[in-house]
């Protein structure tokens, strides 16, 4: 898989961090760009990817692709720990952006900081 000429985490210390093929990750904001690319390069190295999206979002790219997508939001604790089940590795990529001006600052702040917050507690 991993064809051409992309660097590969082969150094002693990312041992068991890299998934491997029978692990499962979680990637938030797997519809952003990042995300949606990340989702791709997994899934070509045979990484089983899970895909959180929120409802509002736009996931024609991700609906073509074998990854298995479930609706959430990093804001709301409860839908969370069915992503989270059986997940070896977590992305968080869930984010605003602040090339938005018209996003308001507490929309900001619950996404980006509580969102991050709700991941990790929900990784435990």
């Amino acid at each position: 898989m991993n064809e051409g000429n992309a660097p590969r985490l082969t150094h002693p210390f990312f041992d068991g961090l890299v998934p491997s093929m029978k692990s499962k990750v979680l990637i938030t904001g797997a519809a952003g760009f990042i995300g949606s690319h990340l989702t791709d390069s997994l899934l070509e190295d045979g990484i089983l990817v899970r895909c959180l999206t929120k409802p509002e979002s736009d996931i024609s790219h991700l609906a073509a692709s074998p990854s298995e997508i479930i609706s959430g939001d990093v804001k709301d604790p409860s839908s969370l720990p069915p992503a989270m089940e059986g997940i070896h590795t977590v992305y968080h990529l869930a984010a605003i952006s602040r090339l938005d001006a018209n996003v308001p600052d507490e929309e900001y702040y619950k996404t980006n900081v509580e969102g991050t917050r709700n991941i990790l507690e929900s990784a435990r």
